[in-house]
């Protein structure tokens, strides 16, 4: 089940009576539209470079977070920067995280706007940085099965 809906009374039925995949494909906007209906743009105008610091420190913390912990496990380079890339655009837990703290009150609604248009941002990048990436693979591995490979000398 959603998060959205889980503190309403009518959970335990929503859980029985709604199959999984119907209730995940079919609930979760109104959890995205509960975060855009919180939302107000008014503050952004006023916070243009923190957006743009954010976004860009967003999306090389995950590029590079999630590429080193590729590297770590023995993808090769080119694959690790694949996984890093295509990470970047991992931002519905962060979206979780600040509903609820704009929720519980420790987020004003200026702050809570402002991680929204950051995880949007960083969202809209990642297929650019994907297709960068991408191009790094050899052609075999981008057609066929195997899209990432293992160095196994590690």
């Amino acid at each position: 089940m959603p998060v959205s809906l889980s503190r309403t009374p009518l959970i335990a039925k929503l859980s029985k009576r709604t199959p999984n995949p119907l209730g995940t494909q079919f609930l979760f906007h109104y959890f995205f539209v509960g975060i855009g209906l919180s939302m107000s743009f008014t503050y952004l105008t006023q916070a243009i470079g923190l957006i743009v610091t954010m976004t860009v420190l967003a999306c090389i913390s995950k590029f590079i977070g999630c590429g080193f912990g590729a590297a770590l496990t023995g993808f090769n380079r080119q694959s690790s920067f694949v996984i890093g890339a295509g990470m970047i655009s991992r931002g519905e837990m962060g979206m979780i995280t600040a509903q609820i703290g704009y929720q519980a009150g420790v987020l004003s609604r200026a702050s809570y706007s402002e991680f929204v248009v950051v995880i949007i941002l960083a969202t809209m990048v990642a297929p650019l940085a994907l297709k960068q990436a991408l191009k790094l693979l050899p052609k075999d591995s981008r057609q066929g099965e195997r899209s990432f490979t293992v160095d196994a000398s590690k």
